[in-house]
């Protein structure tokens, strides 16, 4: 059975148990934590930029919306490339290995966009090493008809409906006009 401290030594020493026994419960917990962690480096630079990326939305206080369209885009942007620093690792390696790599990492999107079938070998592994994912969600633009473009998107997956602001001619109102639907595959840019 159990056996209860009586006296003020008992119970001091009772209480000095319980304290080194917590204490060392703690840091096993940390040290497992901390070789699990080991275990998957991907995993732990996609938290700890999701944290860094989170601290920052707090800092500049952006509403609810924005900050979950920007961790939306990080969770799909971390999901589509390393978070380790691929063209620091890539330049130690020859250029027809580094080609290579880069073919077999990204070959269901260049077989994908009919853009890419288009472009040598040496302008395609520029392209895609120069590529950035993009998340957009439900009802999210990408650009308005107002602004132009510095860049070629890709449509990797999903749909795009492409509408652009119109004045009606007999009552002068503005509207919004559908232009375009692209699919899977599909390449654009805005042009005004």
């Amino acid at each position: 059975g159990d056996v209860n401290p009586t006296t003020v030594p008992e119970r001091v020493v009772a209480i000095a148990a319980q304290i080194v026994g917590a204490t060392a419960f703690g840091f096993i917990i940390v040290k497992v934590t901390d070789i699990v962690e080991t275990l998957d480096p991907h995993a732990t630079l996609t938290r700890q930029k999701m944290d860094e990326i989170r601290e920052y939305m707090r800092e500049r206080q952006l509403s609810s919306t924005m900050q979950r369209n920007i961790r939306e885009h990080f969770e799909y942007y971390f999901e589509m490339v390393s978070v380790f620093r691929d063209m620091r690792i890539l330049t130690e390696l020859p250029y027809s290995q580094r080609v290579k790599i880069m073919f077999e990492a990204h070959g269901a999107l260049v077989q994908q966009i009919r853009f890419f079938a288009e472009l040598d070998v040496v302008m395609l592994s520029q392209v895609i090493s120069r590529l950035k994912p993009q998340f957009l969600n439900y009802s999210g633009k990408i650009l308005q008809d107002t602004v132009i473009s510095e860049q070629i998107y890709f449509l990797g997956r999903g749909t795009l409906e492409m509408w652009v602001n119109e004045q009606d001619k007999p009552t002068g109102e503005m509207r919004h006009v559908m232009i375009g639907v692209l699919t899977a595959g599909a390449e654009f840019e805005f042009v005004n």
